[in-house]
């Protein structure tokens, strides 16, 4: 292939189109026994996500929507950087190794070269991650993302969770820097959102909303139930356990 100089333009490895994510794939979960599509909660646990988030020295508050969000994020980031990693393998292998994660990640016009300074140290305890690496098998085995025959070395587990971790801190340095520029102290979901798309991961906006419209409209407004105040007079305080022995 020539360009206007006549000369022939080389096409490396780095710098080929990114493949075009198949809507499946970043579309709900799995379908139960009832025929309906359900896709909450994610794999990963939300505590974990926001155990990460909270190493950001930036980050001052999170809205439970926010980790959520992020937490969703991630469910169809391992997904994607799953499928497009195996679309690089040659035909004839079945096992998704580094290399081709690698390969997947290095690509300068996919949006996953965000991620390509993760932590690629494999002496560290990947408990230490806050990410199980059995969790993120089950994203990466999710029905579509990996062929069926197709197997996962142990070692493309724990880099997929070290990427994850990555993707988790990138997303909550550019939202907590927009919050800052906003004098707010509270990253919202709208934040993520935005952040998501301004990152090249406009694609998971839609998915993510539809998730989000699913859940329990209660999910995040659950009321903690007030103890009896110490300025109450012992007889309302003995009532009141009187009131609770009985309704056991």
């Amino acid at each position: 292939m020539e360009d206007a100089k006549g000369e022939v333009a080389v096409h490396t490895r780095d710098q080929r189109d990114p493949p075009n994510i198949p809507p499946y794939l970043l579309s709900g979960g799995h379908i139960d026994q009832r025929g309906v599509e359900v896709d909450w909660p994610p794999c990963l646990p939300q505590a974990n996500v926001l155990k990460i988030s909270k190493q950001d020295q930036d980050l001052r508050m999170e809205a439970k929507q926010a980790t959520a969000v992020k937490t969703k994020a991630c469910d169809l980031f391992a997904r994607q950087l799953a499928w497009e990693a195996m679309e690089v393998m040659p035909a004839l292998r079945n096992t998704l190794t580094e290399d081709a994660l690698l390969a997947a990640i290095m690509n300068q016009d996919s949006p996953l070269f965000l991620v390509r300074d993760f932590d690629s140290d494999q002496d560290v305890d990947e408990k230490k991650r806050n990410l199980p690496v059995a969790n993120i098998y089950r994203l990466m085995k999710k029905p579509g993302v990996l062929p069926d025959d197709a197997k996962v070395s142990e070692s493309a587990k724990k880099m997929v969770a070290r990427c994850v971790k990555e993707f988790i801190c990138v997303i909550t340095s550019e939202a907590s820097d927009r919050v800052i520029e906003d004098r707010r102290a509270t990253v919202t979901a709208n934040d993520v959102l935005h952040v998501l798309s301004a990152l090249g991961f406009g694609e998971y906006v839609g998915p993510i909303e539809e998730y989000m419209q699913r859940l329990p409209i209660d999910i995040f407004h659950r009321e903690k139930r007030k103890a009896p105040s110490k300025e109450q007079p012992r007889e309302c305080r003995r009532t009141a356990a009187k009131r609770r022995r009985r309704g056991r």
